[in-house]
């Protein structure tokens, strides 16, 4: 009984093992990356930088009373690609606009 479960208990963690390897291996293609980093200069955030582990690397703040700045980048991955599904930039006192590249994002459900 007690080699089964090791049996099982091994097997299961090489599947979470290979999962976990899986999404971090996976990144944004190049056209999306340059996409955000353009997105972020026509709002005027001259110090953000993207890059290909965005969709890893996020850096939102939890916001309980509701003036936390946010920025968030959410992907789909698949595979060994993921792509931006939706951008949250909340009380970041951007100087831009609304950027026109937005279309460039083909999988962005919300903004």
């Amino acid at each position: 009984m007690l080699i089964k479960t090791l049996i099982l208990l091994s097997y299961l963690l090489a599947l979470s093992w290979i999962g976990t390897h899986k999404v971090e291996a996976a990144t944004l293609p190049e056209d999306e990356v340059t996409v955000l980093n353009q997105i972020a200069r026509t709002m005027g955030a001259i110090n953000w930088n993207f890059d290909g582990n965005v969709c890893q690397e996020n850096d939102t703040a939890t916001v309980d009373i509701g003036f936390v700045p946010e920025r968030n980048v959410t992907c789909h991955c698949e595979n060994d690609t993921c792509h931006v599904t939706h951008l949250i930039f909340k009380r970041q006192n951007l100087p831009g606009k609304l950027p026109s590249e937005l279309v460039n994002l083909p999988n962005l459900k919300e903004m």
